[in-house]
């Protein structure tokens, strides 16, 4: 008993500002002597965040006299509802070693259960040379981090303040995403037996800054006041016991969201087909007909992606099943496993189709086929087709045809949609040029010309 009433129990109020969220903190520490070199004790937190995020943790530790030092091992369970509304479990263990001058840690945290599915964060990989998917997954990260500090002499003669300058390292992985590395600084001021505040109080101010190769550089200014409980005005405690002081660790699950669920096949939206060889062309993969051999030689399904400016002398022949997506053009992918939703972006140049033969349509589209995010000019029409079906049309800029813009004859099921039509050739040759109720299956420089086509979406 006498062992027991040495150390108080205390509770924390913390208020964190940072660059990213804000944060409050409420603590409980129970601490307690076994005997004058060994205690016990026992850690309750809880906070909310920025973002509709909530945290607990729980946990304890054994301290121990070590000569001048103060030794220590923990270990607490943390629980996190994500602003995603996820839950997320970890285990993490950490040691300590305090001085008079020096102290040091490092943690290590172990997330408990698999990652939770974030529809629309997938996205689409080159695997093999066949565009595949990724679900979109919210994960836990398992982590380590260290720090080393030192405490400032002469900041107060009486003993009721000091400062203590701390850095530090961090490392975090995860399934199916790259290693967080980084760097953390921070300075803490604190200030004891404050006559506003109760006996045995202690109000702490910090400051931190932390950069790694994801979140780069980010700041945080907290705020914490720390009461003891029983604490009388005739005691003497020592403000600033290394037995009683808290455990610094990120209680924190750290999360990461984005494409990290296993390697499956990709479905295109558009047309319902499943991705299959990708292709690269540009203006440097020959003339048009070595760039139509290699499109055929690609397969059913296969991802055409073209890559800036490309000057064309005959017709570019898509296949059955195959998608033309231009530069920067984002294609919507779902997982044949997973239903999962994602995109994939082609990363290239801007595409840009010129054709250079005013009798041949720019591009020619197969059964199934999709085009989509490029700028067409030139040609008889930019897009044609004939005796297909199920066409899809996306987010195309078509100009300065000599004939038509886009030409559909005999098509079962087209869609066109995000596109632009200007600029065509105006014709003033009424013989020529206009419609005439006995020949109706002629109608010169249309925008959209459609003879025979039915299930048209526009």
């Amino acid at each position: 008993p006498a062992n027991a009433q040495q150390l108080k129990a205390f509770t924390e109020f913390e208020a964190r500002c940072q660059s990213q969220e804000s944060t409050a903190n409420l603590g409980l520490m129970l601490p307690f002597m076994l005997d004058n070199s060994t205690a016990l004790f026992f850690d309750i937190g809880a906070a909310i965040q920025e973002g509709d995020v909530q945290k607990g943790s729980f946990g304890g530790g054994y301290r121990f006299s070590a000569g001048s030092w103060v030794g220590g091992l923990y270990g607490y369970y943390d629980y996190l509802n994500s602003g995603l509304d996820n839950s997320f479990h970890q285990m993490s263990f950490g040691v300590e070693a305090i001085g008079q001058i020096y102290e040091t840690r490092a943690n290590i945290y172990l997330p408990i259960g698999a990652g939770k599915s974030v529809d629309g964060a997938g996205a689409g990989v080159i695997d093999g040379g066949t565009l595949k998917f990724r679900e979109g997954m919210e994960r836990a990260r398992p982590g380590i981090d260290t720090e080393i500090g030192i405490k400032v002499p002469g900041i107060s003669s009486t003993g009721n303040a000091e400062l203590k300058l701390f850095a530090g390292s961090y490392w975090y992985g995860g399934k199916n995403m790259d290693d967080m590395f980084g760097a953390k600084l921070r300075a803490e001021l604190a200030f004891a037996n404050l006559p506003v505040l109760p006996a045995g109080s202690i109000a702490h101010i910090a400051l931190t800054g932390t950069y790694d190769n994801e979140d780069r550089f980010d700041g945080a200014l907290m705020a914490r006041l720390r009461i003891p409980f029983g604490v009388t005005e005739t005691e003497n405690a020592e403000p600033f016991d290394p037995w009683t002081q808290r455990v610094e660790r990120n209680s924190a699950i750290r999360t990461h969201v984005g494409a990290t669920g296993d390697l499956e096949d990709a479905i295109i939206d558009l047309n319902g087909q499943m991705a299959g060889q990708v292709v690269s062309i540009s203006s440097a993969s020959g003339n048009t007909s070595a760039i139509n051999a290699r499109i055929a030689s690609a397969g059913t399904g296969a991802v055409i992606l073209v890559d800036g400016s490309i000057g064309l002398d005959q017709s570019l022949l898509l296949a059955s099943g195959q998608t033309l997506l231009g530069g920067g053009g984002n294609l919507a992918l779902r997982g044949a496993s997973s239903g999962a939703k994602g995109s994939y972006v082609n990363q290239s140049a801007a595409g840009v189709l010129t054709g250079y033969d005013p009798s041949q349509d720019v591009i020619t589209m197969a059964s199934n086929s999709v085009v989509s995010s490029l700028s067409i000019s030139g040609g008889l029409a930019g897009i044609g087709s004939n005796g297909t079906s199920n066409l899809f049309i996306d987010s195309v800029d078509v100009t300065n045809t000599a004939h038509d813009g886009i030409r559909l004859t005999q098509v079962d099921g087209a869609t066109i949609q995000n596109s632009r039509i200007h600029d065509l050739f105006i014709c003033e040759n009424n013989t020529a040029c206009e419609f005439a109720v006995g020949n109706p299956n002629i109608a010169p420089y249309a925008a959209i010309s459609a003879h025979g086509t039915r299930k048209l979406t526009v």
